[in-house]
């Protein structure tokens, strides 16, 4: 294979076209098969391959800087760049991260795994080259749904001052997750349909080439009348607005025409993009026909089901899990045929949420911001200052970059918003970019706002019935990918001399570790927290007044999460109970299974934290 001769990027250089082609096609198989056993991103990485090889047989990586938008499209990057064996264990310990990241490879300038991030980071990349007199180039590598984004348009405006190299290299599939919506989308549509008489205009230029004596003049003014044909007919001006050239666009799975362009395109000393279509999911035909239902793959092989989950002591039954985003489009659809007034909001994530039920059924009241979460509180702010009932689901790890709009657009005026947080706790297989950890943290000391958190598909069904329709205020209901079926209720036994407080994905480990103990004579009981803002204050008084020692586990930050509000309350209300709080430390989760995220909050491992503290 010739895949096997490419350890770094220089070697590309030493190959013939028909061997990149070749590579191509080995990339791609090699993308297909470790997919399918090892999960991950297919569709945006085949679509990149040809892309993928001319930027790094033109660019001197890692001298020259290359940023992937997302990174999730870096697949044949890391291939190319040394971790060949290490992509055998794609997203799993010991192996390589579904993402860029600047400590695993030299060739990874920028950490990347949120979208629309790169021409900022890029910018700032070639602000320090040139404060330090270096000469290197640098590229960003950005989706056409990361343009939906409103941080890609703060840095085109910052960027477009620039006096110097700067190549943003615009992929436009059409697609970021799902469709792309919006203003942008057709605009990039249009530049797109301006491309599909490029192949016909290269048919009539090799003609007129061959052509003795008059072919070549013939030929030139063609060029020069394509040129002001697509001054006029391409509207390209946003771009050249901005202060940017604009190139294209070209077909992205030209290798020829897109090493010799790019090649051209990096010796410009100006701002320049560089507009490329590629076809998502390209050499896999269910991925080109399905590119949404194959953005990412599962494992071919599960993980084990966690000891958390197995029966603790005779007689408990095994808990049945299933996801927590079909019970949320489900229910909010259900919720909708009755009320007119509730509308769903989602940040490029209708399926991933479970909205897209939502948007079948009720498609004049399903609104998609694309990648703007920001924007997708804020509307729903004005919304709900309109007399709506609006719900935003998003996922815990994107809900961060709508801070501010959730403080200032939606709890400081009180305004009737529901906020579904997806995938909270801890999440497999993406890296610490994904794990939804942080928003509990971040918004528990925001007012108004309360904060309910199921620990059962059964819960978190109810909570939206009760909530939705009532719309009283600001509300978060967070929760995991997948919860048990029932909650069950709180088995809290009247000696017990420890109370484990736990929510959400913590519930099972946490009831666990109190069957554990009680068989070790260490009486405890499990206490599910179902609002973590507010707390409930008559349950926390009896538990603290038994003389109860108290046990917060959460799969979240320490600092600010659980642990913190309880006791921030026992200091409050003069309850000096002693706590043991369980959680993150002051770090980043690393690992990629759930088995490794999970160290340290397992139930045995709960057990033996509370046996050393009950211990002389």
């Amino acid at each position: 294979m010739i895949l096997d001769r490419i350890t770094a990027p220089a070697a590309l250089r030493a190959l013939t076209l028909l061997e990149r082609r070749a590579l191509a096609s080995e990339l791609r198989q090699t993308i297909i098969s470790t997919v399918q056993r090892q999960g991950g991103h297919l569709a945006s990485n085949l679509g990149v391959v040809e892309l993928t090889i001319a930027l790094h047989t033109v660019m001197n990586l890692p001298s020259d800087k290359l940023v992937f938008d997302v990174g999730h499209q870096a697949y044949a990057h890391k291939l190319l760049t040394g971790r060949q064996k290490g992509f055998e264990l794609l997203r799993q310990d010991g192996g390589v991260s579904g993402f860029p990241r600047r400590d695993e490879s030299a060739y990874d300038s920028f950490g990347t795994g949120h979208a629309s991030t790169a021409v900022s980071a890029a910018l700032g990349l070639v602000r320090a080259r040139d404060l330090t007199g270096g000469s290197h180039k640098v590229a960003a590598i950005v989706g056409d749904g990361a343009m939906t984004g409103g941080l890609t348009y703060e840095a085109l405006n910052d960027a477009g001052k620039l006096r110097s190299q700067l190549l943003v290299v615009l992929n436009d599939n059409e697609m970021s997750i799902a469709r792309n919506t919006g203003a942008l989308n057709e605009h990039l549509t249009r530049l797109r349909a301006s491309g599909k008489w490029l192949g016909a205009k290269r048919v009539v230029k090799s003609g007129l080439t061959s052509i003795p004596l008059a072919g070549k003049p013939m030929s030139a003014a063609l060029e020069r009348l394509k040129t002001l044909v697509r001054r006029v007919m391409v509207p390209g001006e946003l771009f050249e607005s901005l202060g940017f050239r604009y190139l294209g666009p070209i077909d992205g799975h030209d290798l020829e025409s897109l090493t010799d362009i790019l090649a051209k395109a990096l010796r410009a000393n100006l701002p320049t993009i560089l507009h490329v279509v590629t076809r998502k999911g390209k050499g896999s035909p269910e991925a080109e026909a399905s590119p949404e239902q194959y953005h990412g793959v599962s494992r071919r092989s599960q993980r084990r089901a966690s000891p958390d989950v197995r029966p603790s002591a005779p007689g408990m039954d095994v808990p049945e899990e299933g996801s927590c985003s079909r019970v949320v489009g489900d229910t909010l659809t259900e919720i909708a045929d009755l009320d007119p007034a509730v509308v769903a909001i989602t940040a490029a994530m209708p399926s991933g949420t479970g909205l897209d039920r939502f948007q079948k059924w009720h498609p004049s009241r399903f609104f998609d911001t694309a990648i703007a979460e920001a924007h997708a509180v804020t509307l729903a702010a004005g919304m709900a200052a309109g007399k709506l009932k609006p719900v935003v689901a998003v996922y815990s790890t994107f809900i961060q970059r709508a801070a501010d709009s959730i403080i200032h657009d939606v709890c400081l005026q009180n305004l009737p918003v529901t906020m579904l947080v997806d995938h909270a706790g801890f999440v497999a297989g993406d890296g610490p970019t994904h794990q939804g950890v942080f928003d509990l943290n971040m918004l528990r000391a925001v007012p108004n706002l309360t904060i309910w958190t199921p620990s059962g598909l059964d819960e978190l069904r109810d909570m939206l019935r009760d909530a939705i329709p009532a719309a009283r205020g600001p509300l978060l209901i967070r929760y995991p990918k997948s919860l048990p079926t029932r909650a069950g209720p709180p088995d809290i036994r009247a000696d017990s001399r420890i109370a484990i407080l736990a929510f959400g994905a913590s519930v099972c480990p946490a009831r666990r570790a109190a069957a554990i103990l009680t068989d070790e004579g260490i009486t405890s009981s499990a206490v599910p927290v179902r609002s973590v803002k507010p707390l409930d204050g008559d349950a926390l008084r009896q538990l603290a007044a038994s003389g109860m020692r108290l046990v917060t586990v959460e799969e979240c930050q320490r600092a600010g999460g659980l642990g913190g509000a309880v006791a921030e309350w026992c200091q409050d209300n003069s309850m000096p109970a002693p706590l043991l709080r369980l959680g993150i430390d002051d770090r980043f989760p690393e690992g990629f299974s759930l088995d490794t995220l999970r160290r340290g909050l397992t139930g045995a491992d709960i057990a033996r934290a509370v046996r050393e503290a009950v211990q002389p």
